[in-house]
């Protein structure tokens, strides 16, 4: 097992369920005029599915590693 796929594996599975005490968080909602809901919703979202798509790419390059 290629010990850079799990590095990769950890830290997209770290971006999931992103919490609103994070900088990023506020820095999407101030900019895109979004009210609490509407910007905990998307950031959601956005994150699981960048967790998710980069679990993905790490199961995809371990079958050619």
């Amino acid at each position: 097992m290629e010990s850079s796929l799990v590095v990769i594996a950890i830290g997209a599975g770290s971006l999931g369920l992103n919490y609103v005490n994070h900088a990023g968080f506020w820095l999407v909602k101030e900019s895109f005029g979004m009210d609490l809901a509407q910007a905990a919703k998307t950031q959601t979202a956005v994150q699981t599915l960048v967790s998710v798509l980069g679990l993905a790419m790490a199961l995809l390059l371990s079958v050619f590693a």
